[in-house]
Parts: C-alpha cells; structure tokens; sequence
C-alpha cells in the first residue's frame, strides 16, 4: 500500500512537472527559454488544453525532459533577406515535427551569452497559427511566441512586424521540444535592416526633409509621393535621400539647384527608374531649347532600391564639384531649390526625364547649412488666376476698402 502512494505520488510529480511546458513557455522564461525551469505556478492551467485534445500516444507529454544529443535540424527561414521599418516579415520553422517551442526577435548580440545582461526583443508578432499564442514578454507587446497545446506541429509560419524606429540588425532565437528533448536554441542568420524607407523621425531637428503629397495634407515614408532628405556631413559633404511613388517602368525623381527663381541654368540630380533597376544621374539644363545634358558627378555610397510601386536612392555629394562647360554644382551657397518628379523618355541606350510644365520649388534661396533643423512641407504650384477671378478679386478689394474708409469716417465724427 505504502509502495503504491509513493509510486502515486512520485507519478503525480513528474507528471504535474512535465505538463508545466506543454502549453507553452511562461512569461518568466522569455530570456533563457529553459523549459527544466518552468515554475509549476507559472504553469497555471497548464494541462487544460491537453486534456481537450484527442488521445493520440504520440502527443502525450513525457514524464521527464533532457538535453537531446542529437543534431539540432531545425531551421528558421524569413521571407525576405532584410527587414524594413514598420512593415512585416513572415518567419517559418523548417525541419522534424516538434510539439513545444518559444520564438522572438532580438537585437542582434543582445543576450547573456555576448556579455549583455539580458536579451532586447524588438518587434511584435502580428499573426499565428491557431496552435501558437503570443507571450507578452515586455510591457504589452507580443514579442514571443510559443505553443498553445502539445500536439505535433511542423512548418508553422508567423508574421513578425518591425518597430517604426531603428533597431539595427536582429536575429530569431527559438527553443524546440520534440516528445522528451529538447535542443539548444536555434538562431536564424543576421538580419540587416534595409534602410529604405527612410526614416523621418529626426527631420526638422538633425536632416531637413521635404515631404509632398499629391492627395493629403500630409504624408508619411510609405505614402509620400515625393522626398527628399539631407544633412551635412563634416561640413564637406552633403546626404540625400531621394523617395517615393514611382508607378512603371519609367520614372524618375529628382532634386534641382537654380541662382535664380525662374530656374535658369538648372543643375539636378536625379533617381530614375528604368524597367526593374534604379539608377542615379546628374543633369544640367541652360535653356529649354538645348535640353538636358547628363555630366558625370562624383558620388559617395550610393544605394538604390526599388520596393513595389516605390523607388529610394541616397548619396553623398560633395559640397563643392567641379564640371566641365559650367556643369559644376556648388552646394555652400544659398540656391533655390526644385523638387521634380515625373516619367522618363526610357529608350535603349538613354534615359533622360521629362520635366513638367510648373517647377514645385522652394519660396527662397536654401543654405544646406543653415535649414537642417527646420521642417518642410512641398506646396503645390499656385494656379494663374483667370481673368474672371482676378475681375472678382478686384472687385473683392474695392468693396473692403470703401467699407474700411466708412467706417474710420464714422469712428472720427464720433469723436
């Protein structure tokens, strides 16, 4: 009798402990991701869902866990080999059916292993499978993820969204059980953030930016028809990032420096979209009648990507350069500045833009220097007024001013 009580008793323990992972890792876990850790208290209701799910011998928790010796085939894989700000990315497990797991994202280097003090989970899981629930590991964001029951599961596929601000490089980590192992963590490779879309966060405090949009009153990185970014560089440089719709094969965008504010002898550099690539150019324009002329300019890292219906490209443009036939571009004094978008006259072998009819510009002369801590926002071009509105507008100003001499003679008699 004293033999079975102990027997019951010792079979209760390892069974109630066993149970205390196969719904999922707690939220006391999300750095180490130990399941031979687990508090049974942080286990709560922890056998529910097992006891729900159909007896199949396969899927019963064991009654013990150890460290597999075996080679760890499990694989993360992502969607894309870089991650942009704000969007999403959808991570898959490959490789043998396990039954209990935890996955996040971290910094990349961000864990006790590489001399930090705990792991930095960056962005937050969106969407799941039905067999999978988030854990809030930090504040209110679900930032992990791990098994509902203890079923079998195999292939599962999540969509991981990434913060608005950056974050640098991250990796995936995730911990496997399979029946009565588990394996060390498993790290996905590095993954660099692409840097487009462009971060507007600093603009008007460390980078001028100018934002337009053809149908709000305002806009952000990924509905922005046209921007433009810059900041000085060690006083001898200039970064720009160029950005926005590019609808086609045939685009292009483009920022432009005059003397003057009819923008004679315009000089411009331009992203241009040919078909799938991206390329960047530099144009003068003396006068309508002889057109653009393409001149080589010496430019630092240049980048350029094309994401969907949106064309990005930066550069580092000296703030002096010198050009063969006046087609230099001095950037350390104060011009006009011209913001252009539009399609090109892509054909074999040349690719120039077609400018529009109105030049969106700025209302002065712009020092690069001296305006990276104010913000703008592009204006459309004014309409000419047509001969009725401008009678009505006459008309307007005769009215206010009768009525404004009645009124003085009024206040004057009274007095």
């Amino acid at each position: 009798m004293n033999t079975l009580l102990i027997i019951s008793f010792l079979c209760f323990a390892f069974c109630k402990q066993s149970l205390a992972f196969i719904n999922g890792f707690p939220k006391e876990q999300c750095d180490e991701m130990d399941p031979t850790k687990i508090k049974l208290e942080g286990a709560k209701g922890a056998n529910s869902e097992y006891n729900e799910t159909e007896s199949n011998p396969e899927d019963a928790p064991p009654t013990s866990i150890r460290l597999s010796d075996s080679l760890n085939l499990y694989r993360i894989v992502t969607s894309s080999p870089m991650y942009r700000r704000g969007r999403t990315l959808d991570i898959t497990i490959r490789g043998p059916d396990f039954n209990a797991f935890m996955l996040q994202v971290r910094k990349f280097g961000s864990d006790e292993r590489r001399g930090f003090d705990q792991a930095v989970r960056v962005g937050e899981f969106v969407s799941w499978p039905n067999s999978v629930k988030p854990v809030m590991c930090d504040k209110n964001e679900k930032n992990a993820l791990t098994n509902k029951n203890y079923v079998t599961k195999d292939g599962l596929t999540f969509k991981w969204k990434a913060p608005n601000e950056d974050v640098g490089d991250i990796q995936i980590v995730a911990r496997f059980i399979s029946g009565d192992e588990y394996w060390q963590l498993t790290e996905s490779r590095e993954i660099p953030m692409n840097e487009f879309p462009v971060n507007l966060k600093n603009c008007g405090k460390a980078k001028s930016c100018i934002l337009y949009s053809e149908n709000k009153a305002s806009c952000h990185q990924d509905d922005c028809d046209y921007i433009l970014t810059y900041s000085v560089v060690n006083n001898t440089n200039v970064e720009f990032v160029l950005g926005g719709s590019a609808k086609g094969e045939q685009n292009y965008l483009a920022v432009g420096f005059s003397m003057t504010p009819e923008a004679e002898t315009l000089k411009m550099i331009a992203c241009m979209r040919a078909k799938t690539v991206a390329e960047i150019k530099y144009f003068t324009l003396n006068s309508m009648d002889e057109g653009l002329m393409e001149y080589p300019m010496r430019l630092e890292n240049k980048k350029m990507d094309l994401d969907g219906d949106r064309m990005w490209c930066s550069f580092v443009a000296p703030m002096v350069t010198q050009g063969e036939e006046g087609s230099g571009l001095d950037l350390s004094v104060p011009q006009y500045q011209i913001y252009l978008r539009g399609q090109t006259n892509y054909t074999r072998g040349s690719n120039f833009p077609i400018l529009p009819a109105k030049y969106l510009m700025s209302k002065k002369e712009v020092s690069v220097d001296k305006i990276k801590l104010q913000y703008h926002t592009m204006e459309k071009p004014k309409q000419q007024q047509s001969g009725a509105d401008a009678l009505n507008y006459a008309f307007f100003v005769l009215i206010s001013a009768i009525v404004s001499i009645h009124l003085w003679e009024n206040a004057r008699w009274s007095l």
